[in-house]
Formats: structure tokens, sequence, C-alpha cells
């Protein structure tokens, strides 16, 4: 048997394999190693065996050893934040009452630590925000059809010492204070650009730190619902607060701050897909990533100062900024060889995307080179980013580079891909500053239009599909791109869940695409921006490109790999007629499936191996 872990501040993934079935198993129990102590504990497991639960008996675990694991992937969300952990992996035999180890066959991982650290430079932080769970389904009141009662929710996320909150939001909001708490320490100062601020443990902390930072405020909602009286109580304050109400077509969608030390020099980056509110904090898959780096941080900051004068001058997104943002940005190489690319937006000259035919922007050019390069796979998770996007570029990908990895999620059927006919302009060079192929006599940095027959070429294919294209895409029942989804009706002793607030319109709401985790060159991309033509067309955004961060890396794929497992078996319960029956196999059959020939050949089975690689990556990136 052979296995990995890897993981974030808020989980571990393990994965293992073995080349044939063990007689008489039922499964594989898995045990959290405390490096530090030695101390050894079975993971919890949710699925009795037919007869251990009744019906109704409530949410309730066991632990693995119990309860084993049926397949060769299991989560750990219950560690702590800085302890290193290792994973037993070891299979269980007999039967359901009298199950018992076989220690001669047991497997552990590498070394993994809970952990916001990728190396020196970089952090990286993801809250949990997914409410259907049957962890939150059993600590909510419920209503008279069995679902949980939302008003209580909204109550309880509203509360910084709310255990609820606590447990959605998990370390991101200390995270995104952190940037002015390093500041505050060092007599220091934060520029921050903001899209929506509604949370009540944000706000108030602003108004406990006036002097600490300088603040571009959009407006969020209708008549600016959301952000007004947050921005009222600012301005009473006397902070120093700049207000951007741009055009109704576009937002000022910005999550991004920029820290300055004592003497007025950038030396940070925080950036995160969250948004300021409870709902975002708490209600929505988010991550931020934070990068130590006066060079990187000294071109966020001519970003931010380029930002505050638009919006001062009255133009808000006007061409000059526009074409600046245009600008081929600097490559930053950090001392640990991890390089990052901050693109921003708006950049285009159009104010708005056209209808037809749809230039690709710089950034999204950029992102789309990145996922060509793919030689591994590539993973990703969207809120909506409209179309053109990813969301199409990957879905196309599919069926001109069969050999790739593909797994990603989206918020919302509304989300999931649709056929695009690219536009293939008559005549391009490839521009020798930016690498982008242009119209002949037009330079890289004042580009409408780049060449999209590269971008989309593989579409092709995916435009003879009906949209919108199905949820799940049957490579062997292996669905590629799924939409959120939670558990509608009571089975067994699972209950009933929520899938959102009433009013809320995010459920995932990462912009998150990773490419080769565990390559030679991973690729994790991430920020503010929707990762769709209109972001880039209509928005304010930043978006980060960073290559070579093993650890960095992983740690996004444990993020996704978390996401889209809890949906994707919400997913196939839906879709499955009603089989699911919320109990384990009671005997050995469970393993057949797993080593026929035709599964054992699959890309299933291939991508665990490759999950596995990883070992030997991570190993020599914590080195």
């Amino acid at each position: 048997m052979k296995a990995v872990a890897f993981g974030n501040n808020t989980a571990s993934v393990i994965v293992w394999l073995r080349d044939t079935p063990i007689d008489g198993c039922l499964g594989y129990s898995v045990r959290r190693i405390n490096v530090a102590t030695g101390k050894k504990e079975a993971l919890k497991a949710y699925l009795p065996f037919p007869g251990q639960e009744k019906d109704g008996s409530g949410w309730t675990s066991r632990t693995t050893d119990e309860w084993p694991i049926q397949g060769f992937k299991w989560k750990d969300f219950t560690g702590k934040l800085g302890e290193t952990y290792k994973y037993e992996v070891v299979p269980m035999v007999g039967t359901p009452d009298a199950l018992k180890a076989l220690e001669s066959e047991a497997v552990i991982t590498n070394e993994t630590s809970r952990s916001m650290d990728c190396g020196e430079f970089i952090k990286a932080c993801f809250n949990r925000g997914i409410l259907s769970t049957q962890k939150l389904a059993s600590m909510l009141p419920k209503l008279a059809d069995g679902s949980p009662d939302p008003e209580k929710l909204i109550e309880e996320l509203k509360k910084p010492d709310s255990q609820i909150r606590r447990m959605l939001a998990g370390d991101l909001p200390g995270f995104i204070l952190s940037i002015f708490e390093d500041a505050k320490a060092e007599g220091g100062h934060v520029h921050s650009a903001l899209y929506e601020l509604a949370d009540p443990q944000i706000v108030d902390y602003l108004l406990a730190n006036i002097d600490v930072f300088s603040l571009i405020l959009g407006e969020a909602g209708e008549n600016n619902e959301t952000n007004a009286p947050a921005q009222a109580r600012l301005i009473e304050a006397g902070a120093d607060l700049t207000l951007r109400p741009v055009k109704k077509s576009s937002i000022s969608h910005n999550k991004l701050h920029v820290r300055k030390n004592k003497k007025g020099k950038a030396v940070a980056v925080l950036a995160t897909s969250a948004n300021s509110t409870f709902t975002g904090l708490s209600c929505q898959s988010n991550n931020a990533v934070s990068i130590a780096s006066a060079e990187l941080a000294g071109i966020v900051s001519e970003y931010w100062d380029a930002l505050k004068a638009d919006a001062e001058s009255g133009e808000m997104m006007g061409q000059d900024f526009r074409a600046a943002n245009r600008a081929k940005p600097k490559l930053v190489t950090l001392k640990d060889g991890t390089t990052v690319q901050a693109w921003f937006a708006p950049n285009t000259v159009e104010n708005t995307k056209p209808k037809t035919k749809p230039g690709v922007p710089v950034d999204m050019g950029e992102v789309f080179d990145a996922i060509d390069g793919a030689k591994e796979g590539v993973y990703f998770l969207a809120f909506y980013p409209g179309f053109p996007s990813i969301i199409s570029k990957i879905n196309g990908m599919q069926f001109g580079r069969k050999d790739l990895f593909y797994r990603g999620a989206v918020s919302s059927p509304q989300a999931l891909p649709k056929p695009f006919t690219p536009q293939v302009p008559n005549r391009f060079v490839r521009d020798a500053e930016s690498g982008l192929m242009v119209p002949a006599g037009v330079s890289g940095d004042g580009i409408n239009s780049v060449d999209v027959s590269g971008a989309f070429a593989d579409l092709a294919g995916a435009a003879k599909v009906a949209a919108p294209v199905q949820i799940f895409h049957h490579d062997k029942k292996r669905p590629v791109i799924i939409a959120a989804d939670s558990l509608e009706t009571a089975v067994g002793k699972w209950q009933r869940e929520l899938l959102k607030l009433p009013d809320a319109h995010s459920i995932i709401h990462d912009k998150i695409v990773v490419v080769d985790p565990f390559g030679d060159n991973p690729v994790v991309i991430t920020g503010s921006h929707n990762l769709g033509f209109k972001a880039s067309y209509s928005n304010d955004e930043a978006l980060f490109i960073i290559r070579g961060n093993h650890r960095l890396a992983a740690a996004y794929l444990a993020h996704i790999l978390n996401v889209y497992d809890h949906y994707r078996f919400r997913s196939m319960v839906r879709n499955d007629g009603g089989k699911f029956e919320a109990s384990l196999e009671p005997t050995a059959a469970w393993q057949d499936r797993f080593f026929k020939p035709s599964y054992m050949s699959s890309k299933s089975r291939r991508e665990l191996d490759y999950f596995i690689s990883g070992a030997k990556r991570l190993e020599k990136a914590v080195a």
C-alpha cells in the first residue's frame, strides 16, 4: 500500500492505494499521529453498517476503527492549527460487529502541518463556509418541514463568539485582520480596497483602529444597502475613506490590502475572495493569500493609488486607468523561487463586454495560457464567472486533452458550461514584449483584442455540445464539473440540509485555478477576479498568478477537493434515483468495483496515484 497526506489550515486530505483486494476487508481505518507527541487516534466516520444506527437517531459518529472508510480517500477536519501530523491507514477485517486491524498491511503517510505557512514568504487561509453539512443541520432548530432554520443561522453568524460562526468562518476573519495587526505592531499603515463591508467583527475592528488604514469602498446592493451602515459609521468616526460609486454595469469588486511599514514603504499584500460580510466569511467557501514582498507590494500599491486617483477624478474606470492595467506586469521572484504576477482590472478599451465576438482580455489571456500549459491536471472552484470564462475553457479542453485530470465545482447550475464559438481574427502577430498574439500594428500594452484562436482552439468540440452541459460528464461516471448541492430529504440518520441562506446568491465564492499541483511548475491562480471576461471588461479586480510553490498548490488543491467532494456526493445522491441507503456495505464486496480491470486502468485510479506522487514533492518543499 502507498499513501499521501496534504492539507492547509482547515483540513488534511489523505489518499491511499493498493493493487489487490484484501480478503474479508470491510474498509480502512485512518489514524492521525501527532508528530510532536506521538499520540495516535482514529479519525471520525459517519456511515454505519446496516442496523447499527436507527432512522432518526441523530447525527452521530464513530471512529474509523468501527465504521471504516470503504474507499481510498478521507479528510481530517479535527486537527489543531500549528500541529504537524502523519496518518496511518490500516485495513479492517472481520464482520461489522467484530472488526480487527490488519496491522501487517498498514501504511503511514508523509508529514503534513495544519498551517497557513506555504514557505517563508506566502501564507494561505481557507474557511469552511459550507452550510449543507450534517454537522450544521444537527446544530440548528428545525422548521416544520424538517429543514434547518435559516433565521437562527443568520442570528448566530452575526456573533463573533458564536460556535457556529467559528466553525464556518474558521481562521479567515483573523487572517484578514492580521495585516492590520502587523501594521499596528510596527507603526505602519494598510491601504485597502473593498467591495462589501458589513460584517460586525470587521467593521468594529476598523472603527477601533481608524488611524491604521485608508480605505477605498465600492457600492453594493440596491442603493448601497449592504455598505451604507458601515460607511456612515466610518465617515462619522473620521476614517480615511474614498467612495467609488461606479456605473451600474460595473462593480468595484476588490478585496485587497497592501501594508506599508513605518517608513511608508509597501512590504506585504493580502488578497482574498471573501467579502467582508458575515455571509462572505461564513456562508460561502472562500480563500485568502498573503505575500511578504516589497517588490510585489509596491506594484499593488501603485494600483491602489491609481484606483484612488481614478475615483477622485470622477471618471471611474477611465481610459488612462484601463490602459495602465493593460500593461503586462512585472514578474516578481521571491527568494524561495516562487514567482508572482499581479494583474488588475478593468483592462479593456471597451467599458463592457461586447455581446458578440469579445476579444480576450490580457489577464484572461494569461490565465488561459496557464491552463493550456497543463501537463497533468487542472483543478478549480468558481462562483459565477459569466461567459466566456475558465469554465467554458476547461469544459472544451475535456474533448481535446483527455489525458489531463479535471476537477471543479461552481456555485450553481446556472454557472455550468456553455459552448463557445471563438472569434478567429484575420491577421495577428506575436508581440515581443507580452508574448501574446495581437492585431498587426498594435503593441502588447495597448491591445484591445488578442488572438482567441489559440486560447479557444480546443473548444471546437464543445461548440457541438448542447447547452447547458450536463452536471455529470460520463467518463466512467466520473463527474468533472459539478454544481453545489445539498440533501433535500432525510435518509436514514442523515438529515435535511440547508444549501444557502434565503437571500444569498453565492455558495462557492472562491475564484481558484490550480494547474499541475505536483508537477515541475505548479500554478495557483487566485484573487477577487471571477475568472471570466466580464470581470476584466467591467470590474475593479486583482488577479494573482503564482508559480513554483508546491506547498501553496497542495494547500489550494486540498481546499478544492474538500469542496468538490462534498458537493459531488450530494449531486450523486440527487441523481442516483433514491439508491443512497446511508450505510456501509457489510461484506468485502465493496472492493469489487475498485479492482476491476476497467477501474485499475481508469483516470480516477490514475488521479489517486498522481496525488500520492505528491508526497516526494512535498517532502522536498518542506525540507
